[in-house]
């Protein structure tokens, strides 16, 4: 587990989960159990330039601080404040709730070790719209 041997930048716990038990409500899911891990990831620093980014929000009252106001309506790529990044491998970015974003480093490593449960998109072409 070559992912619990290196340090991330922004990874607080990395550690596997011990699955107890387990009900299947597919008949036809019979096999080995994959491997769970249970991963603390830190908020910030990266703050998303909501302008640059093309940041759609329901209410224009935001948060000086968390830079958290209204629901978000549309995104059309990541970009961060400048200086804001400085240079984590997993976080979830200020301004933009619910993403969580992954260095190359990361992205690299979870791509050669085949993780499942997770979609890794870059962050020019992210896109959300919630409009329609």
């Amino acid at each position: 587990d070559e992912i619990l041997q290196r340090r991330f930048i922004g990874l607080r716990t990395f550690a596997p989960v011990e699955i107890l038990s387990s009900t299947s409500f597919n008949p036809v899911a019979v096999g080995a159990m994959p491997k769970y891990f249970l991963a603390d990831v830190q908020r910030g620093p990266a703050v998303i330039d909501a302008e640059e980014s093309k940041l759609r929000r329901q209410s224009n009252a935001v948060c000086s601080v968390c830079k958290v106001g209204g629901n978000v309506r549309g995104i059309e790529r990541i970009i961060f404040e400048p200086g804001s990044w400085k240079g984590e491998d997993f976080f979830s970015a200020i301004g933009l709730p619910g993403t969580y974003v992954v260095s190359r480093r990361l992205r690299d490593l979870l791509m050669t070790e085949s993780f499942n449960g997770c979609q890794i998109t870059p962050t020019a072409s992210y896109r959300l719209d919630f409009t329609s």
